[in-house]
This record gives C-alpha cells, sequence and structure tokens, in this order.
C-alpha cells in the first residue's frame, strides 16, 4: 500500500498548483467579507472548494452542483432558520431542548431532498443549510456564501481547461 498517490511524482507542480490556488480562494473569499461567518459555513465553503479544484471534471464540480446546491441549501437554511426563531419565541421544546437541533436535522434533510430532486447534488450545501439555521444575520450570511461559491464557480471554470483530477 502506498502513501503518495501514484501521479503524484508525475505532477508534482500541478498538485502544488491546484492546492495553493484552492488556499489562495478561500484566503480572497474570506478577506473581503467582513461578516463573521460560522465554522459550519466555513467549512462548506472549504468542502466545496476543495472538491473544485481536486477533482474539477467531476459532476459535484460543476457550476450547476456547486450553485445549486447552496442556493437550495441557503433557501432551506432561511427557511428553517425562521421556523426555529419562531419556534423559540414561542418557547416550544422538544424532549426539553430548544429546536435547534430538530430544525438543523430538517434543514438537511429537506436540503439533500431537494438537491436530489433538482439534479443539483453538492454535499457541503448541506452543510450550509445546517449552519445559516444557527445564524442571526442569515440573509447577509447566505447572500455572501452563493456569492463566495460563485466566484470558486467562476474561477474553476476560467481555469477549467488547465486543471486536471487529482483524485
Amino acid at each position: 500500500m502506498r502513501i503518495f498517490d501514484s501521479k503524484f511524482k508525475g505532477n508534482v507542480l500541478r498538485y502544488i498548483l491546484q492546492c495553493l490556488i484552492a488556499m489562495i480562494m478561500v484566503f480572497v473569499v474570506l478577506f473581503l467579507d467582513d461578516t463573521v461567518f460560522s465554522m459550519t459555513i466555513i467549512a462548506s465553503l472549504g468542502a466545496s472548494t476543495f472538491i473544485a479544484l481536486t477533482m474539477p471534471h467531476t459532476n459535484a464540480a460543476r457550476p450547476r452542483y456547486l450553485i445549486g446546491g447552496y442556493i437550495v441549501g441557503a433557501a432551506c437554511g432561511i427557511f428553517m432558520n425562521q421556523v426555529c426563531n419562531y419556534l423559540v419565541s414561542i418557547d416550544v421544546r422538544l424532549l426539553g431542548h430548544p429546536p435547534y437541533i430538530l430544525s438543523c436535522a430538517i434543514a438537511v434533510g429537506l436540503a439533500m431532498f431537494i438537491m436530489v430532486i433538482t439534479n443539483s447534488e453538492h454535499p457541503p450545501a448541506a452543510a450550509l443549510s445546517m449552519g445559516l439555521v444557527l445564524q442571526s444575520n442569515v440573509l447577509i450570511t447566505a447572500a455572501i456564501a452563493i456569492a463566495s461559491i460563485i466566484i470558486v464557480s467562476a474561477i474553476k471554470t476560467l481555469m477549467g481547461k488547465w486543471l486536471k483530477n487529482l483524485l
């Protein structure tokens, strides 16, 4: 069993450059953003950047899946954020707990369902939906997340012929 991918030896520069591009993209997006993302949203953006730049020629890295998944995830997260806030305002508890846990779970399940039926599956976007449930400035955060994934998708598309699947 090898520790390193067998393709690495002949493509060292490509591996380094594509990972460096991913690092720069995430840095620029986070640097330009003055609001504080939740850790879940940062993690979803990092995972999406990983997919876009290490597997650029897979369905998961196509704009339909990147952007479409984020739009679905954002919509489900915003919806469940509003439902959760309402339930908190009327002091609904589920087995003694505030409704956050159930709201997050429903957001993920709903996002998955809509992504599957609209052919826009992007797993990190399901994490986005959960992260948005817990945000106080949900619309701004969702807009920034969608703008960020559009930037990632555009850069990946512009560099598409140069990029190779590293996995």
